[in-house]
């Protein structure tokens, strides 16, 4: 049986997100390939399957290493856990996975997609609201 592969993608400018490195470690005890790109780094350097992206205010340039990032590794699913200060470069991230991995499940979780749910669809192809544990496996 092939186990999808799940990239989760923190937009959090620090990489302290336990939530999300949890969220990994329960996708990756349900039998799932799971990786870990935070958002806070110009260079994703991969350390075991969690990456760092560094830097807040990301450039095309680096929006462009971090899809490249994604791609190299061919995920079924992207999840971005966004708040609502990350709306506009999570809306920008996804756009270019889209256009580079047309055949990937986009999903946004996060306090955003929770509270804004309409909003957030429009350009997710689902939306995970409250605990994403449940949902991803």
């Amino acid at each position: 049986m092939n186990r999808p592969g799940v990239m989760l993608i923190s937009m959090l400018p620090e990489i302290r997100n336990l939530g999300m490195l949890y969220l990994a470690e329960s996708v990756r005890a349900a039998g799932h390939d799971a990786g870990v790109l935070f958002m806070t780094n110009v260079r994703a350097k991969d350390r075991g399957g969690i990456a760092f992206a560094y830097n807040v205010d990301e450039t095309d340039e680096e929006l462009d290493n971090a899809v490249r990032f994604v791609a190299e590794r061919k995920p079924d699913i992207v999840g971005l856990s966004l708040m609502t200060g990350h709306y506009h470069r999570s809306v920008a991230l996804t756009k270019r996975l889209r256009e580079v991995c047309p055949d990937t499940e986009i999903m946004w979780g996060g306090i955003h997609p929770t509270l804004a749910q309409e909003e957030s669809i429009q350009h997710a192809d689902s939306v995970i609201v409250g605990e994403a544990e449940d949902a991803m496996v």
